[in-house]
């Protein structure tokens, strides 16, 4: 049983006391509130072991940014929000673009996948060039990687 858990970050000093976060059950979630917060704050977690020892913070696996190298905490990010529908997938789609059709999904890490020769990451926009047409190869008969 994991002991206690905080959320730490530049808006509370990273502070252990001044955030501990509580169980949402049985299911493995952490739960708490902190007031204040905009995009651009830096976080991560504080957790103390089994023993009540104190482990290394521990960033975010589902934060949506995190800093640059060599910095490792989590950041606040701004969500948009979006005005959903169902784009055209009430059942008028072509033929051949059903939305209960066969899919594949792939999925890759763009910062190991490509990179500037000098070793830096390329922007979205250096890297779209070569990921659209290398995502329809792995999509053609031709690719036999996934088959």
């Amino acid at each position: 049983m994991p002991g206690p858990l905080s959320v730490v970050g530049d808006f509370n000093s990273w502070d252990g006391r001044a955030h501990p976060m509580a169980q949402a059950g049985p299911n493995g979630f952490w739960e708490t509130f902190v007031p204040g917060l905009v995009p651009g704050m830096l976080y991560k977690f504080e957790i103390h072991g089994p023993s009540g020892n104190l482990l290394p913070l521990k960033a975010d696996p589902f934060a949506f940014r995190c800093e640059r190298a060599p910095g490792t905490a989590s950041i606040i990010h701004g969500i948009q929000t979006h005005d959903w529908g169902d784009g055209g997938l009430d059942g008028s789609a072509p033929d051949g673009e059903s939305p209960c059709g066969p899919l594949s999904i792939y999925e890759l890490h763009l910062g190991s996948w490509r990179r500037r020769p000098d070793g830096s990451f390329m922007s979205y926009k250096e890297i779209a060039a070569d990921l659209a047409p290398y995502a329809s190869w792995l999509a053609s008969p031709m690719c036999s990687c996934s088959r």
